[in-house]
Order: structure tokens, then C-alpha cells, then sequence
């Protein structure tokens, strides 16, 4: 009886530290993944740190990944034609707004094409996304 308890002891150690690591492991991976991120962002915005707008860089980034999952590659800030519609006299804006460019993590329908890869548009006023550009289609 006392073997089979003292067994017992043992494999509930060995389970708990087996569980501990993987604790530790996945605390790591989460960390380097969250680290590697913001170095990303912060060297796709460095050259906008000057720059006043009411939305920043890092919020237009912040503000595309919720919409579309996936790896930023570039980010530009840019005066945007817009059309305006036909309620509001039809015609054009322009628009002051961050480029955002998006590596989807899966293939996305949008307008009626499978895309890959995106340019979302930011308003930098407002942070609402004004629209897409599709860089890559899935063929």
C-alpha cells in the first residue's frame, strides 16, 4: 500500500512539472510573439513619430488587424481621393489617411475576389477604414 502511494506521489510530480513547462513554454512563445510585433510596428512607424494626426500609425495598424487578421508589411501615409455618395452631391474628397498593408492569414472574398494580400485605407481623423485595395488574388 505505502509503494503504491509513494508511486502515486511520483507520476503526480512528474505530471505537475510536465504541466509547468508547458506553462513556461507557452508564456514564452506568447511573449517573443508580442515582443516581435511591436518591434515590427514600431519600425514600420518610426517615421511617422513626428507627425500630429488624431489617429496614429500604430492605432490605424491596430485598427486594420481587428478587422483583417493577418501580418502588417507596410504602412503609408497618403491624401486619398474618395468618392463621396450621391446623398452628399456625388464627386470626390480627399482624404488624409494611412495605407495599410496586410498579409491576410487566410485568403478573404472581397469584392467578389479571393485576396491574399491589401491595402486598407484609415482615415486619420476619424480611425474609420474607408475602404480596400487588393494587392494579391488566390487564382
Amino acid at each position: 500500500m505505502e509503494i503504491a502511494k509513494s508511486s502515486l506521489i511520483q507520476q503526480n510530480k512528474k505530471y505537475l512539472l510536465v504541466f509547468i513547462g508547458c506553462i513556461i513554454l507557452v508564456l514564452g512563445v506568447t511573449y517573443f510573439y508580442s515582443y516581435s510585433m511591436k518591434t515590427k510596428i514600431s519600425e514600420l512607424c518610426g517615421k511617422y513619430e513626428s507627425l500630429d494626426t488624431p489617429v496614429s500609425c500604430e492605432q490605424a495598424i491596430n485598427i486594420t488587424l481587428l478587422k483583417y487578421d493577418g501580418e502588417v508589411v507596410s504602412v503609408k501615409r497618403e491624401q486619398i481621393s474618395m468618392p463621396l455618395p450621391p446623398n452628399k452631391g456625388g464627386g470626390f474628397e480627399t482624404v488624409d489617411a494611412w495605407v495599410v498593408g496586410v498579409r491576410l492569414k487566410e485568403p478573404r472574398k472581397i469584392a467578389g475576389l479571393m485576396v491574399n494580400k491589401l491595402e486598407v485605407i484609415v482615415d486619420t481623423t476619424t480611425g474609420k477604414i474607408r475602404g480596400s485595395k487588393s494587392l494579391e488574388v488566390v487564382r
